[in-house]
């Protein structure tokens, strides 16, 4: 029986061997990763569909917006030569980590800007917000130090000590002499090393750390998140939600607001990158406001003109500024 199955594919194979080559290169083309990337239109993220937990009401709607990014494969970069709005760029000139890591890393981003939108948001409105553990990573090991700790590690522990804020930990290293070796305990509990040196006349051991912190709020709410998601520059847009779902005050007054910038603990709003893509997919999706941190304003403007775009582009400093835009406009 055997036998025969085996004359079968083997016939099979020399007839259609054409069209088995054809289709294992095209396979192969499709799958073959190059350094690329490619920037297109993005979209929006609805947040009153995201944001839950207690009674409350606003006549309009908040989103974030983002940028449709594909991995530069043959398929995709011949495409591309025929789209209007699809960009090549290289992976090197975006990020010096791979796809997969510059994902991990833009993941620690959105849960920061998760807390630090709803800091801004509870701290504005009155409410109650209560910062707990830290959580913190490494995102960056230069190549000049001398440690064995890898990006993304988290660590528990510097010493045997612990320490809620980045400062802490650098005053620490400022304490200890060139040359010293410094043990960090991570989450799994294993134990890594780090020694101190001299970077440009300052004492340092050659990483960079990102913190998340747990929280609670009062009142509680639920701010969903998707796991294709990742990254910072929805935190004006996130306090702007939170802001106006926990007062119920309705700011948005029946409009569809949109926009981008990261936001900081003190309401400053941050430059992002991508601005001309997350303008097109705002543009596509009916906004009527478009908010723009003040850095990327000059590049937003003249995206604005050449697209002959309808909504209302504002620029916004702080996230008072939004908010004051909202209640008088």
């Amino acid at each position: 029986m055997f036998s025969k199955l085996y004359e079968k594919l083997i016939s099979f194979i020399k007839s259609c061997y054409k069209e088995i080559i054809f289709i294992i290169f095209i396979i192969f083309i499709s799958f073959l990763h190059l350094p690329f990337v490619i920037y297109k239109t993005g979209g929006s993220i609805n947040l009153n569909e995201r944001i839950s937990g207690i009674d409350s009401f606003f006549n309009g709607s908040y989103s974030m917006n983002y940028v449709s990014v594909v991995k530069g494969n043959i398929p995709t970069l011949f495409v591309s030569i025929f789209m209007k709005n699809w960009d090549i760029k290289k992976q090197s000139d975006i990020s010096i980590y791979d796809y997969n890591t510059l994902f991990k890393l833009e993941q620690l981003d959105l849960k920061d800007s998760l807390y630090k939108a709803s800091y801004v948001a509870y701290q504005k409105a009155g409410k109650t917000i209560t910062t707990k553990d830290a959580h913190h990573y490494i995102t960056l090991v230069s190549e000049d130090s001398k440690t064995n700790l890898k990006v993304l590690d988290e660590i528990k522990l510097i010493d045997g000590n612990k320490f809620n804020e980045l400062k802490e930990f650098q005053d620490y290293v400022k304490s200890k002499n060139i040359g010293d070796k410094i043990i960090f305990t991570l989450a799994n509990g294993k134990e890594k090393y780090a020694y101190v040196k001299d970077f440009e006349g300052e004492k340092k051991v050659g990483i960079a750390i990102s913190t998340n912190y747990d929280y609670e709020i009062e009142p509680e709410i639920n701010i969903k998140t998707k796991s294709s998601e990742a990254g910072s520059s929805g935190g004006l847009m996130l306090s702007l939600a939170i802001y106006d779902y926990i007062n119920s005050e309705d700011i948005a007054k029946g409009k569809n607001v949109m926009g981008t910038g990261t936001i900081s603990l003190d309401g400053t709003v941050g430059e992002i990158g991508g601005v001309k893509y997350k303008m097109l997919g705002a543009q596509n999706d009916g906004a009527d406001i478009f908010f723009v941190p003040e850095k990327n304003y000059e590049e937003a403007k003249k995206v604005y003109k050449d697209n002959n775009f309808t909504f209302s582009l504002v620029m916004v400093k702080t996230f008072d500024d939004a908010l004051n835009y909202l209640k008088n406009n």
